[in-house]
């Protein structure tokens, strides 16, 4: 997502873009191919701004998550963020070991949308995560899920 459009999201939102969610707007877009914990965010803010606490960097996540800023997914209990793309409809593939994504273009909803019709159940949104392991750590020889 681009910079321009987050502006444009946080003021039709009334969200000041201050210093704080410019520096984890720029963590983000220089790792848009990654979903990160606010742990990981706040650890690399941390290396130029001392100041910025952790509760800070989560309340700024979730309020950037509420106003469809960022995607965010949880495994194991931990929340994970990336920038949404707002250029075309996609899924991702997510390498369970680095969490490096992967954009791609298919997408099920039109065989889902019958299956719902026939439940007479209205579908309002689908997210599509497909998890594994990318070949960059598959030569770790991790053990299979």
């Amino acid at each position: 997502m681009k910079k321009q459009a987050i502006m444009n999201i946080l003021k039709e939102n009334k969200l000041k873009l201050t210093n704080q969610r410019k520096a984890i707007i720029t963590i983000l877009q220089n790792n848009e191919n990654k979903f990160m914990s606010c742990e990981e965010i706040y650890d690399e803010i941390s290396k130029k701004d001392n100041k910025l606490n952790l509760s800070t960097v989560y309340r700024t996540l979730e309020s950037f998550y509420t106003v469809d800023i960022l995607h965010k997914k949880t495994t194991d209990g931990k929340s994970f963020y990336k920038l949404m793309c707002l250029d075309h409809h996609h899924h991702h593939l997510i390498c369970r070991v680095c969490k490096k994504t992967i954009p791609f273009d298919y997408c099920p909803m039109d065989e889902l949308s019958k299956v719902a019709k026939q439940y007479h159940f209205t579908i309002e949104s689908h997210q599509i995560e497909v998890y594994g392991v990318c070949s960059n750590c598959s030569h770790f020889n991790l053990p299979k899920r």
